[in-house]
C-alpha cells in the first residue's frame, strides 16, 4: 500500500520552485497528497482530503497554485477521466478527432497554469483573466511539445481539440484558445519555439509582438459561433456578424480541413458562412 501511494506522487520543476503532482483516484491518495506538502503550504490550501478530491471532480486534471517560497502548487489528476476522442456535429455529420497522448497534454496544460501564476508574480504588470490563463496554459503546452518532440503535431491536436469542443458546445468558450494558438503555430515554428530556453522568455516575446483579441472581439466570435452551430439554428443569416466571418473561417479552416477534407470544408464555408455575400456587405460598410 505504501509503495502504491508513493507511486501516485511526484515532484516536478516549475522554474525555481517545485510542484507536487498527485494521482487522486482514492481517499488514501488524497490524504497522501496533502501529507506530502510542507505544512505551511498545506495550511494555505486549507482543504480536507475529501475537499481535495472534490476540486478534481470528474475532470482529468486541475492545478492549484500556492504562494510559497519553494512550492508553486499542486496538480491533481485522474487519467481515467481523460477523453480519448473529441467529437462535434455539423452538416448533419458527427466528426471525430482521436486524441493521442492526451494525459500528457492535459498535464502540461495544468502545469502551464502554475507557470503562469509564477510569471504574474515575477512580472506584476501582467495579470491574466481566467480566459487568458486557459489560453496561455495551452501556449505552455505548445512550447513543451516543441521542446520535447520532433514536430508540432500534438500542439496542432490541442488546437483542433479546442475548435471542435467550441463547435460542439459554445459553453466551451472559456477554453477556446484556438484564436491565439493559431498565431503561435503560424508565426513560430518548431525550431524557433524550442530555442526559447524558458516559457517566460517565449511568453514575453509573444506578448511583445502580437495583438491579443479584445473581449469585444471574442464576444462577437462567440455570438457568431452560437448562431452558426448552436441548437435551434435553422438557416444562415448572411448579414449576421459579417465582419467576423472571414476571421472565423481562418480559425476553423485547419480543423475543418482535417476532419472533412479541404474541398468539402471550403464548400461548407461558402454555403453556411456565405462569405461572398458578407464580403459585399463589408465593402458597403
Amino acid at each position: 500500500m505504501a509503495l502504491a501511494l508513493a507511486s501516485s506522487l511526484s515532484w516536478v520543476d516549475v522554474g525555481e520552485k517545485k510542484a507536487l503532482v498527485c494521482e487522486i483516484s482514492s481517499p488514501a491518495q488524497s490524504i497522501a497528497c496533502l501529507e506530502a506538502l510542507p505544512l505551511d503550504a498545506s495550511r494555505q490550501l486549507n482543504l480536507s482530503s475529501s475537499e481535495l478530491s472534490l476540486q478534481l471532480g470528474r475532470r482529468s486534471a486541475v492545478a492549484m497554485p500556492i504562494e510559497h517560497d519553494k512550492v508553486a502548487g499542486i496538480v491533481l489528476f485522474n487519467d481515467l477521466n481523460t477523453p480519448k476522442v473529441q467529437t462535434a456535429a455539423w452538416n448533419g455529420i458527427v466528426y471525430q478527432l482521436d486524441l493521442q497522448q492526451q494525459p500528457k497534454l492535459t498535464f502540461w496544460h495544468e502545469l502551464g497554469h502554475l507557470y503562469l501564476s509564477e510569471f504574474e508574480f515575477s512580472y506584476p504588470e501582467f495579470k491574466f483573466d481566467a480566459f487568458r490563463h486557459e489560453v496561455f496554459a495551452d501556449a505552455y503546452l505548445v512550447w513543451r511539445v516543441a521542446r520535447e518532440y520532433s514536430n508540432l503535431d500534438l500542439a496542432w491536436q490541442q488546437y483542433h481539440r479546442r475548435n471542435l469542443a467550441m463547435v460542439d458546445n459554445q459553453r466551451n468558450m472559456s477554453h477556446w484558445s484556438a484564436p491565439i494558438l493559431l498565431q503561435v503555430l503560424t508565426k513560430y515554428n518548431k525550431q524557433t519555439l524550442a530555442e526559447f530556453s524558458s516559457f517566460d522568455a517565449f511568453l514575453m516575446d509573444f506578448l511583445a509582438k502580437n495583438d491579443l483579441p479584445t473581449d469585444d472581439e471574442l464576444g462577437e466570435y462567440a455570438s457568431l459561433m452560437r448562431r452558426t452551430f448552436g441548437p435551434g439554428v435553422v438557416q444562415p443569416l448572411p448579414g449576421y456578424m459579417f465582419w467576423r466571418k472571414e476571421g472565423l473561417k481562418q480559425i476553423l479552416s485547419p480543423t475543418f480541413a482535417l476532419v472533412m477534407g479541404e474541398r468539402k470544408a471550403n464548400i461548407w464555408f461558402d454555403k453556411v458562412l456565405m462569405l461572398s455575400v458578407s464580403n459585399k456587405k463589408s465593402l458597403i460598410r
